[in-house]
């Protein structure tokens, strides 16, 4: 069976529909009233009458109703109703600060400076910065608004930044960032659980991204949203965001292993796509969809000096290097995709160590750069067979 491999965006220290101007909902607005009827979750006989879920401070929520934890991961019902109860019980102490006033993480204060900054360095992203400034100006309405925006669906051809700009968005919004890839995916249990029932019963990427996140309005990625698998035996991959991608409904979302509905309605989603028509027609309807074009050459001096930059903190000794490229060695780059320039650029810094001497500065000549073979081609005035 699938796993569904997923990636953590390091938002802070962890090592990343439209927003409405109403007030902070209460806490106790978080859970269906009948949640606490369910067969896992219902009173001992005899007991006594529970009180209401209490109220939690402004901008925070409960993922999960405390009321309904407190009573699920009693030891002896969960003794008294045998061992799935008690694998139950063990599972929600793991993840019972979601059933405590769970925060709602506001905009930084100088988000004004970072749109300029993602706009630098993803200038064929202007569409799409264009829509969340958008939804900026209205949280900026009301003091620390929650971040919120609609469920995005970024298409475009291969290589033009689309995750690349995902995580930088999260960063620099100051949100969690968790990736789903959801190429070949074939069971919806990766996304929505497993049943405890089952042996390797455990929550879905989705519960376990908000648990992680420590906030409730983690933007989470759907890498290659259009490229899972339609559905076998595990269900279909695509079913579970029928019910995440609609605020209503997915405040009630009930990962199959936890059994208790959760809110997941403040997650903010990113999906990547090359081929939109292989995404059902009922959940493209719940994105708002952005074609987001190749770079033009203007473009691309920026974008080849930002993924310099991003090289330089990510790669191994990359602070070692000049601070900016030669303009010959960005020439030598523009006709490429950005994810083309990072894979060149990386295996360029390698080239120009291996051939340096320790103690000087790191400066990538065009001898250190090695095109893809169709584009050195091009270049010097040849077509690929």
């Amino acid at each position: 069976m699938s796993d569904g491999s997923a990636k953590v965006w390091p938002g802070e220290d962890f090592k990343m529909d439209s927003l409405e101007s109403e007030e902070t909902p209460e806490c106790k607005d978080t859970v269906k009233d009948d949640q606490e009827t369910t067969a896992d979750s219902s009173p001992e006989p005899g007991a006594e009458p529970e009180a209401a879920t209490p109220s939690c401070p402004a901008n925070h929520i409960y993922v999960l109703d405390p009321i309904a934890v407190r009573r699920m991961t009693n030891p002896v019902t969960a003794r008294q109703r045998g061992e799935t109860q008690t694998r139950l019980r063990d599972l929600l102490l793991q993840h019972q600060h979601l059933a405590s006033p769970y925060p709602l993480r506001p905009y930084p204060a100088d988000m004004a400076q970072r749109w300029k900054k993602l706009r630098s360095k993803f200038p064929n992203f202007s569409e799409v910065l264009d829509l969340l400034e958008k939804r900026y100006a209205l949280a900026l309405l009301r003091r620390d608004t929650p971040v919120s925006f609609p469920p995005l669906l970024l298409l475009g051809d291969p290589g033009v930044g689309k995750t690349a700009f995902s995580k930088a968005l999260s960063k620099e919004i100051g949100l969690f960032y968790g990736e789903i890839q959801m190429s070949g995916l074939t069971e919806a249990f990766t996304i929505s659980g497993l049943d405890v029932g089952w042996s390797s019963g455990n929550p879905g990427r989705v519960f376990e991204y908000v648990s992680a996140a420590r906030h409730a309005n983690p933007l989470l990625l759907l890498d290659e949203f259009d490229k899972c698998s339609q559905g076998g035996s595990g269900g279909d991959p695509h079913a579970p965001f029928h019910v995440l991608l609609e605020r209503h409904s997915a405040q009630h979302f009930e990962d199959m292993a936890i059994r208790l509905p959760a809110d997941m309605r403040w997650i903010n989603w990113v999906a990547t796509a090359n081929e939109p028509l292989a995404i059902p027609a009922s959940l493209l309807s719940r994105f708002r969809r952005i074609v987001v074009p190749k770079p033009s050459r203007t473009q691309m001096t920026a974008v080849i000096n930002s993924v310099y930059e991003e090289k330089r903190d990510s790669v191994t000794n990359g602070d070692l290097f000049a601070r900016k490229l030669d303009q010959s060695i960005v020439e030598l780059l523009l006709d490429l995709t950005p994810r083309a320039v990072g894979l060149v650029i990386e295996e360029a810094m390698g080239a120009c160590a291996k051939r340096s001497r320790r103690g000087r500065l790191l400066r990538i000549t065009p001898g250190d750069v090695f095109l893809p073979k169709s584009h050195e081609q091009r270049r010097i005035g040849f077509f690929p067979n």
